[in-house]
């Protein structure tokens, strides 16, 4: 018997959820992913977590930078979206993401 393993994704929006970490998690679940939306930081190491951040001030935090660092060194993926992704290179400069999703993340996230 063969057993299909359906990947699960983690959408995050610390603090809060946002119009955009919504959408990206409904557009993924029409796609057929199995989705989980939370406000807290927590995903299992076999995740993929798209982290939607709203404020370039998230960058600072020593919560989700610590997140993402945990989260990558223990082999998980972390893609950072929303609209800290204008500044691609000062997100990747201080945060260990595995990458920053440009433009509208509902025309890119199936692609990833």
């Amino acid at each position: 018997m063969l057993v299909v393993e359906t990947m699960q994704l983690v959408v995050i929006s610390p603090g809060i959820y946002t119009y955009g970490a919504m959408l990206i998690a409904g557009i993924l679940k029409d796609n057929g992913y199995e989705v989980s939306l939370k406000k807290d930081l927590h995903a299992d190491t076999r995740d993929t977590v798209f982290l939607s951040l709203y404020s370039t001030l998230h960058l600072l935090d020593p919560e989700i930078r610590s997140f993402v660092s945990r989260h990558r060194k223990s082999g998980g993926t972390c893609y950072v979206g929303g609209p800290v992704s204008a500044y691609p290179d000062i997100v990747l400069g201080e945060l260990e993401a595995s990458a920053v999703v440009l433009g509208e993340g509902e025309e890119t996230v199936i692609s990833l």
